[in-house]
């Protein structure tokens, strides 16, 4: 076990927390549990000729943090996590994933700054298998300094500049910094909505391949809203991507988010396009499938990605139940080489709560994959049911039984297997 990589993923954390107790000694929404959890895979390996019934524990540290005053906002959501396999059939494997941001300055201030960092364990190629001897982990780290100008009573023009690093664990010819400035001009409407309309100007540099640099700008205008029970944004623009030793690629850029919420649903749906790169990727978004992700290849290419997330929570079943269906669409259109990657992911969940203290959980997720031209990887399905039930001891102290079944099919290639778990949990909730 390397401990030494496990207690350094824990840097970024510390510094946020202290940066929360030096501001206030205390925050007004924090969140911290320790679980631990232990189980009997029957395909441990996930193979599909060698199966191997093996023990797998795993130690989880949530911590979460939401903190503001006057002058500082402070959110910070991490989970660190350590996986032990008896028989050796992964990698042992200590990682973090998670993010943080620190905002100093206020809508109102002339100036402020706004540190971010995630980390995101990421599969090395979109075709692998998910098994810690295939993952990655990318830390982004960004700095944005801003400052503001009252123009008129409704008008405000904002200048930011953005300084961002991109490091990986195992493929460091992907690592990448940026440097970019963005202006903007807000128009205020009315208390509830505004327009925007914004160019950013970027260089992007790849530490170990500076062939593939390149300049990327964008042109935007948005709308956005936000009423009592519906919140939403609108964005269309151009983007476009300059580099010395190939030709210029350009498009459309769009982005709509919004949340609707009237009582007893809610539905959200995020769609986006744009010109981004497989350092970048999505830049750790860590959407709604709950699937392992991969920014495309292990070499540097830019790519076209478009991406549409939706998603329906509702209790409308019964006052105890809790029903959530949701769909994602993934297509990375490569600029470099005639090929497209999809992903398409459905799932839907169940709970039922039979009292305070007791509640089930029943999921089930389908994730299929295709690459047009077969140079990304090979298509495959997969396909994965939970169920679980949950007891509450004490305010503070959780038990879990769970059970899964995880079945893969690739089209082409012997990478298949179905892999059954069963385990226990036991978590405790410090508040």
């Amino acid at each position: 076990m390397n401990y030494q990589k496990y207690a350094s993923s824990l840097l970024p954390l510390c510094f946020c927390a202290s940066q929360v107790l030096a501001a206030t000694g205390q925050s007004n929404d924090y969140k911290i549990s320790l679980s631990a959890r232990s189980g009997m895979s029957d395909n441990a390996a996930k193979s599909q000729d060698n199966a191997i019934d093996e023990r797998q524990d795993e130690y989880r540290l949530n911590v979460g943090v939401n903190y503001s005053n006057s002058q500082v906002q402070t959110l910070v959501n991490y989970q660190a996590v350590e996986q032990r396999y008896a028989k050796d059939s992964q990698e042992n494997d200590a990682y973090l994933d998670g993010a943080s941001s620190l905002l100093w300055g206020t809508p109102d201030s002339p100036v402020d700054l706004l540190l971010k960092h995630s980390r995101r364990t990421l599969l090395q190629t979109p075709d692998q298998i998910d098994i810690t001897n295939n993952l990655d982990e990318r830390d982004i780290f960004t700095v944005i300094p801003s400052a503001r100008l009252r123009v008129t009573s409704v008008d405000t023009l904002i200048l930011s500049g953005d300084f961002t690093k991109i490091d990986y664990a195992r493929s460091p010819m992907r690592d990448s910094e940026r440097e970019g400035a963005t202006l903007a001009l807000v128009h205020l409407l009315s208390a509830t909505d505004n327009l925007q309309f914004s160019v950013q100007h970027t260089d992007v540099s790849f530490n170990h391949l500076s062939s593939a640099d390149y300049r990327y700008l964008n042109a935007t205008l948005s709308y956005a809203a936000q009423l009592r029970q519906f919140i939403y944004r609108v964005q269309l623009g151009y983007n476009k991507t300059e580099n010395d030793s190939q030709e210029d690629d350009s498009g459309g850029v769009y982005m709509l988010s919004a949340e609707y919420q009237s009582g007893l649903h809610k539905w959200s749906v995020l769609a986006s396009r744009q010109i981004t790169d497989s350092s970048l990727g999505d830049g750790n978004y860590a959407g709604i499938d709950g699937f392992p992700g991969s920014d495309g290849s292990d070499t540097v290419q830019q790519m076209e990605r478009s991406y549409m997330e939706m998603r329906w929570d509702s209790s409308l079943l019964c006052e105890r139940c809790a029903l959530h269906v949701n769909l994602a669409v993934t297509e990375d259109d490569y600029l470099a080489q005639t090929e497209q990657a999809d992903q398409r992911v459905a799932g839907i969940g169940f709970g039922y709560h039979f009292s305070r203290v007791s509640r089930f959980n029943l999921s089930y997720d389908y994730s299929q994959r295709e690459f047009k031209a077969g140079l990304m990887g090979k298509d495959y399905d997969l396909a994965r049911v939970r169920i679980g039930y949950t007891y509450e001891f004490a305010n503070p102290l959780r038990l879990g039984i769970l059970a899964s079944r995880e079945k893969r099919q690739q089209k082409i290639g012997d990478a298949n297997y179905t892999e059954n778990f069963v385990g226990m949990n036991l978590t405790y909730v410090f508040k």
